[in-house]
């Protein structure tokens, strides 16, 4: 059996009470790793979708004489 790491998925809103219990969205955050050793307070590590995307692996692109269209279009694989 495969074990894979376990990611929680965070949607922060900050809710003004005070005008007219407004809610605005903030963003959406990821949890990969939290320490709740201490009953009172659970410490985690947040990151946004750019981590993800961070660690994917892609591979070199060299262009030269190429039209931007057909640059988009190689990179999109269209």
């Amino acid at each position: 059996m495969e074990c894979h790491p376990v990611i929680v998925k965070l949607y922060l809103h900050y809710y003004l009470p005070d005008v007219s219990n407004t809610v605005i969205p903030a963003g959406v955050y990821y949890v990969d790793s939290w320490d709740n050793s201490d009953i009172k307070q659970t410490r985690a590590n947040c990151f946004d979708a750019m981590k993800i995307l961070q660690t994917i692996p892609v591979n070199d692109y060299v262009s030269e004489g190429q039209s931007p269209q057909n640059v988009i279009s190689n990179l999109l694989d269209l």
